[in-house]
């Protein structure tokens, strides 16, 4: 299944990206050029990776259950340049004190099959066209 996002710039460094209806805006900071409205795209690229594993942390939860509430992903980078690039990630899945060891294991299973986890740690194949618009 082919997913698709169409991107606009929208002035200055503010573009909206949609899908399906939906739409997600990034910015970049002040000090960067941007007017700091949204997140930028590395911290959107973050949101998505915390977001995938709540997902499936969620998934878990409702299989067993679970109440899922009080549930926080937490999602940190370090950044590099040559080439400028995100050069690690951390994802922490913060629980509270009600869940069983069993359960903390078995999210952390869960959490690890996360989509966009697993599509960062084996890089799709990306090409970049510029074609003339129509």
């Amino acid at each position: 299944m082919a997913l698709k996002v169409e991107t606009k710039h929208l002035g200055g460094m503010k573009f909206g990206s949609e899908s399906r209806g939906h739409t997600i805006l990034c910015d970049l900071p002040q000090l960067e050029g941007g007017e700091d409205t949204a997140p930028t795209p590395a911290e959107t690229l973050l949101a998505a990776l915390g977001s995938c594993t709540g997902m499936n942390v969620a998934s878990y939860c409702k299989a067993r259950d679970l109440d899922p509430s009080g549930i926080e992903i937490q999602v940190t980078a370090e950044k590099t340049k040559a080439p400028s690039r995100i050069e690690s990630i951390v994802v922490q899945v913060l629980m509270p004190a009600r869940f069983s060891e069993k359960d903390r294991l078995g999210i952390q299973r869960t959490a690890d099959r996360c989509f966009i986890k697993n599509t960062l740690l084996m890089a799709p194949s990306i090409l970049t066209e510029v074609i003339e618009k129509q």
